[in-house]
């Protein structure tokens, strides 16, 4: 594709979003712009309609269902690519302070197997420009060699972030029931009230430090 084809591109992901009842932001259709844009729209569109007919997952399609559409032959290391430039693209856009999710589990099975979310997060930020392609290289491997195992155990439906690791940590939060218990206040569900897990949990861990702070103070 072509920056002509960005709109019909666009057009095309927000009516599939409209079938799938998913709201996409401005940066998350970028996303599958630049991951996509190597194929012509005409194959784009195509892979869509097939999507649509034939794909029996009710979850919005990634950018690898429609490589696979596109190219039925495509490799598992291009799968693994896309995989990786998701995860980044979730470290700059929610960093460690955030509990995240990915459809694609395989990631989370491959972030749990490199010490989880804050240490991946942690490490990334640290390297230089330089190192970024061998550590890309290394999580491609991994997600691949994973992708290849016959029984491989099923991982978290979340890698948890800061804020939940440490209002756990304080006994605030029991990881179980996701119920967050305050000092002085009601307890509280996350993710409830139309708040996603990670905003509430960003929310209450800074009424938690408030609260903290105050009692110091008394």
């Amino acid at each position: 594709m072509n920056d002509a084809d960005f709109a019909q591109f666009s057009e095309m992901l927000l009516a599939m979003a409209e079938i799938y009842n998913k709201e996409l932001s401005g940066p998350t259709i970028k996303l599958y712009w630049q991951i996509l844009k190597p194929y012509p729209i005409e194959k784009i569109t195509i892979a869509a309609q097939n999507i649509l007919t034939r794909r029996k997952y009710s979850t919005f399609p990634l950018p690898a269902d429609f490589i696979e559409y596109i190219n039925p032959q495509a490799s598992l290391e291009e799968r693994a690519s896309v995989a990786v430039e998701l995860v980044l693209d979730k470290m700059e856009f929610k960093g460690s302070w955030y509990s995240v999710s990915f459809e694609d589990k395989l990631i989370h099975a491959t972030i749990e197997r490199l010490g989880g979310w804050i240490k991946l997060c942690a490490e990334v930020r640290q390297m230089q420009s330089k190192e970024l392609p061998f550590w890309k290289r290394d999580f491609i491997r991994l997600y691949s060699a994973l992708a290849k195992m016959p029984n491989l155990e099923s991982p978290g439906s979340r890698l948890i972030g800061r804020c939940e690791a440490d209002n756990i940590a304080r006994g605030y939060l029991n990881p179980e029931t996701m119920i967050l218990t305050l000092p002085n206040s009601d307890p509280v569900k996350i993710g409830f009230d139309g708040v996603t897990p990670e905003k509430q949990n960003q929310l209450e861990y800074i009424r938690s430090e408030r609260k903290i702070n105050q009692m110091e103070k008394s």
